[in-house]
């Protein structure tokens, strides 16, 4: 038998490398015998993850801190379209954590890679160049909105409006009706934060 050409990229390469280590979804949303690549059942858990209303529009701290994305000294490292479902892969991600507000009360600094899966998304702007430096951003989910930060855990349904400017002034926007924050490995430590 020939093998099949690997169209993917390495980025794709590496994160369904990544899924295929994951358990699949007992009920992937396929019918049976449906030949799916890893991160095609991935995104199908996380859609049916999303459809159930406790999901809906959550945002919860991780462990006993509260956690956040701070776009202005994180790396756009990817952006890639699997069916309808936009996957940006920021990485690394800076990331706040503080007992209070990340950010702006003393906490401690990350960095985290972390995959933005924007749900049935309308791609608006794409930077010319990825990856890049990430210079500022807003993410309105429903009626929440947030300036220059990505809460995590993020799990949200509802009309989304993601947002970025790159540090060579390029915009990023996504529009969906949904959205989740996956991250990817563990975090590293950078710096106490004074906040």
């Amino acid at each position: 038998m020939i093998p099949r050409p690997d169209h993917r990229s390495p980025e794709r390469r590496v994160l369904d490398e990544q899924l295929a280590a994951e358990p699949l979804p007992q009920f992937p949303d396929f019918p049976p015998g449906t030949p799916t690549a890893p991160i095609e059942v991935h995104l199908a858990a996380l859609r049916r993850s999303m459809s159930a209303p406790e999901n809906a529009e959550t945002v919860s701290p991780l462990s006993s801190l509260n956690s956040e994305i701070e776009l202005h000294d994180s790396t756009l490292d990817s952006v890639e379209m699997v069916d309808r479902d936009l996957v940006i892969r920021v990485a690394p991600a800076y990331v706040h954590r503080s007992a209070r507000r990340p950010g702006i009360d003393p906490g401690t600094g990350w960095v985290q890679d972390v995959d933005l899966v924007v749900f049935k998304a309308v791609v608006e702007s794409l930077p010319s160049e990825i990856p890049c430096w990430l210079a500022d951003g807003t993410l309105v989910v429903g009626e929440a909105t947030w300036d220059n930060t990505i809460p995590l855990p993020l799990a949200a349904v509802g009309d989304v409006f993601l947002s970025a400017i790159t540090a060579n002034s390029e915009h990023l926007v996504v529009r969906g009706e949904g959205i989740k924050a996956v991250p990817r490995g563990e975090p590293t430590y950078v710096e106490e934060s004074p906040g």
